[in-house]
């Protein structure tokens, strides 16, 4: 009765809108539905897995670039199979993440401005990342390990010492170098042309094959074959 129901809302909705709600763009982080292999899920969730495809009727954050269907928005980027998490909230937690981590911690740079603070969520476990100076001993070292396993030439090691790479490294070390092929980092502060130029070599070293990048400006990119592309 209740299945029924709410496929004749989904045709309405078509109907009235030219759109199914899967591929309309969600006005709530929670209590969002969504249809995947016929089950319904209506609460915000990080680790369910997503097959983004366009059908007949495609809405406007969708484009199809060869077998694969990418779908944006302010806080999102999603290539094929990956996680809903950015499209169902986590991009504002996330975020909200970072303005905590700053509220317990002072993070500067070397012109004594505020710093760029980066996370990242792999099951579950959130990973920070922090510019070079304030990064500890230890951190240092292991941004260096990276330099020598990367290449880097002076200047192009600059990378290792950002936020992006900070949180990317260390969620490498946690888990042992089982990092997802598909991996959103989010950033307060837009990447530079030096982590836009040599983070790629870093997330292909890693196995990551789409790393989607989510910036607070609202901006977003994505680092794929070996490139770094804006998106918006």
């Amino acid at each position: 009765m209740i299945y029924n129901l709410i496929r004749t809302l989904r045709f309405l909705l078509v109907i009235a809108f030219g759109v199914g709600p899967v591929l309309a763009p969600p006005a709530l982080a929670l209590d969002v539905q969504y249809r995947q292999l016929n089950q319904y899920h209506t609460n915000q969730a990080s680790d369910i897995g997503f097959a983004a495809r366009a059908p007949p009727l495609a809405a406007a954050n969708v484009a199809t670039i060869g077998d694969v269907t990418v779908m944006q928005g302010g806080s999102f980027a999603l290539y094929g199979q990956e996680t809903v998490a950015a499209l169902f909230g986590f991009g504002d937690e996330a975020f909200g993440a970072i303005s905590d981590f700053r509220s317990r911690t002072t993070i500067t740079d070397a012109q004594g401005g505020t710093g760029t603070v980066a996370v990242a969520e792999i099951n579950g476990q959130r990973y920070f990342g922090v510019n070079s100076t304030n990064l500890s001993d230890a951190d240092r070292n292991l941004g260096r390990q990276w330099r020598d396993r990367l290449g880097l030439t002076r200047g192009q090691d600059q990378v290792v010492f950002h936020a992006e790479a900070h949180s990317l490294m260390r969620a490498y070390e946690r888990t042992n170098g089982n990092m997802p092929s598909n991996l959103t980092l989010y950033v307060d502060r837009n990447s530079c042309g030096v982590c836009q130029t040599y983070l790629p070599r870093m997330a292909d070293e890693m196995g990551i094959t789409n790393l989607n990048l989510s910036f607070s400006s609202g901006r977003s990119g994505v680092i794929r074959n070996g490139t770094f592309e804006w998106l918006d």
